[in-house]
């Protein structure tokens, strides 16, 4: 007679996640990060006030100040969210009596459904992660750089004394004696901050600033005779910084981001190659309507960009 067979109990593989679960614990972790852990309760059953059935509710936002709470609902599907489902969490919503939702999807939104979802006062959200690979949506950093500059040095002189062409020549004179280029001084006084960094033209201060004299190769005089006024200049860039390290919600109605850490890739003195120019007026209008996420300002070395021709002779 043959022996029997031992059947060995097989112990089962842990089973990984369902695709919506692991999408429902990442928005329920970063949710709980910008909006407190003691707040965001996943997974609850909440009885309907029409339906008078439980009805399962992927995240519960408690406010503790008045008890009303928001609702999340969850959504991983392989095409964007449709009007369908924006219509079932509609009635969802009236039926639990929350105060608010929003939608939390990995696939994004048709048109029609952004339209309604806006219509019922529904929130459409997109989940970022940049640590997740199964976390479909990146955000870039849109990046407006404004470069302020000296662009041009304008000299006026009393009647009677003639000006060089060159602003090299001409020279100032301080209390202690000492000779240096207009031009030079120029450049110590914006790299130490001591002219005003904002566009426009500004009048130098050159007797506080200790110069009493100056003098050309045709002329000279006393400082209060003397008026040097420069143009700060700006260039402006606008590009896109690749996000490196972010997670938090993508208001996709609102194109608002809402986060607790954000890292970008790192940036120059110099602007990088392909950001097109803007005009100074069209960057104010980005910044005024919100067209921006991060504004660089910096104010480059006057040396070579200094315009060093003098512009305008004026006589007083």
């Amino acid at each position: 007679m043959a022996p029997k067979r031992r059947h060995l109990k097989q112990t089962p593989h842990r089973r990984k996640p369902r695709r919506g679960k692991h999408f429902e614990r990442s928005a329920e972790r970063v949710v709980r990060a910008l909006r407190g852990a003691s707040r965001v309760h996943p997974n609850i059953i909440v009885q309907g006030k029409l339906s008078e059935v439980g009805r399962e509710v992927d995240l519960k936002i408690v406010d503790p100040n008045d008890y009303d709470f928001m609702a999340f609902e969850c959504k991983d599907h392989k095409r964007p969210v449709d009007v369908p489902l924006v219509e079932a969490f509609a009635t969802k919503l009236r039926d639990i009596n929350a105060a608010s939702g929003a939608m939390v999807s990995n696939s994004g939104y048709t048109k029609a459904a952004l339209t309604m979802a806006s219509k019922l006062g529904i929130g459409t959200l997109a989940l970022v992660d940049t640590g997740d690979a199964e976390i479909r949506t990146r955000v870039s950093a849109t990046t407006l750089i404004r470069d302020l500059y000296v662009g041009g040095i304008w000299v006026g002189v009393v009647a009677g004394n003639v000006l060089p062409t060159n602003a090299d020549e001409l020279i100032l004179t301080d209390k202690r004696g000492r000779e240096r280029p207009a031009t030079d001084v120029v450049m110590e006084v914006w790299s130490a901050h001591g002219i005003p960094h904002e566009r426009g033209d500004h009048q130098l201060p050159l007797a506080e600033w200790g110069y009493t004299a100056w003098k050309t190769p045709n002329g000279a005089g006393t400082i209060p005779g003397l008026d040097i006024r420069v143009r700060i200049s700006e260039r402006c860039n606008v590009g896109a910084l690749r996000v490196l390290n972010t997670e938090g919600l993508y208001d996709v109605q609102k194109r608002t981001y809402e986060t607790h850490s954000f890292m970008t890739e790192g940036i120059g003195h110099e602007t990088p190659n392909g950001w097109p120019a803007v005009t100074s007026e069209e960057a104010d209008g980005l910044e005024r309507t919100g067209g921006i996420s991060i504004t660089v300002a910096v104010s480059s070395v006057a040396g070579p960009k200094v315009e060093r021709r003098i512009e305008q002779s004026l006589s007083g």
